[in-house]
């Protein structure tokens, strides 16, 4: 079905162009919308916002949904915000986005959090000092990473979003807090080095009165003798 547009081909079965400008549907099931949108494989949909460039977008396999607008994707539920938010790719409902420059970006602001809880430095530290840190591949890739896995992350730091019996997410893993337990981390081992120094200087300073009354002791030693010697050859003399 072609809905409407110029140029558009509808060649795939069960297959639609919604409108635009030379679009095509080639597999079946395929959509394809805008200008220069091309669903090559099955179930593909392609939408291209693309009005001043001439280069095409296109499906890669089958079962895929390729998105391309040439100034920016915005998802969100904020009437205005792309055009309020011109530094933002995507701009959630929950106030992450991604910047123009690639930074995925999370909502952190202490207004909106709740139950609130201080942990304890050291005990973070004992997990995860115990915590496996490997260099892997995702199966069917040659993509190496070094990041926990979530079971065992998950497993000595309890967090991550729960269903409604209190059950929580394994198999996924936010970047916020692995980089959380790692500043408490750096945190803990900085209150250590402190202590450390303290002690240190402690030390150096008992050394330094130490080195300081030995020093005095030995002078008056050496004034105590030499009073002796006197003593002695005023007694000799007589």
């Amino acid at each position: 079905t072609i809905a409407g547009g110029w140029l558009n081909t509808a060649a795939g079965f069960y297959s639609a162009i919604p409108g635009g400008a030379n679009n095509l549907t080639q597999g079946a099931y395929s959509v394809a919308m805008g200008r220069q949108a091309l669903a090559y494989h099955d179930g593909s949909v392609v939408i291209s916002a693309n009005m001043d460039i001439e280069d095409s977008s296109w499906s890669s396999t089958n079962e895929q949904i390729v998105m391309f607008a040439q100034n920016g994707l915005y998802l969100t539920n904020t009437p205005g915000a792309a055009v309020d938010n011109e530094n933002r790719f995507i701009n959630t409902s929950t106030g992450a986005y991604l910047t123009t420059g690639g930074t995925w970006t999370n909502f952190s602001s202490r207004t909106g959090k709740e139950n609130f809880e201080t942990l304890d430095g050291a005990e973070v530290l004992d997990r995860l000092q115990s915590l496996p840190m490997e260099s892997w591949e995702y199966k069917g890739t040659n993509e190496r990473h070094i990041w926990p896995c979530a079971e065992d992350f998950h497993a000595r730091f309890e967090v991550g979003p729960a269903d409604e019996h209190g059950v929580r997410e394994s198999k996924a893993l936010s970047a916020g807090d692995v980089a959380g337990v790692a500043l408490i981390g750096v945190q803990e081992l900085y209150s250590l080095y402190k202590a450390v120094d303290e002690k240190t200087k402690r030390i150096d300073e008992l050394e330094s009165r130490l080195a300081a009354l030995e020093a005095m002791t030995e002078a008056l030693l050496a004034e105590s003798k030499a009073g002796h010697s006197a003593t002695q050859g005023l007694s000799t003399t007589r």
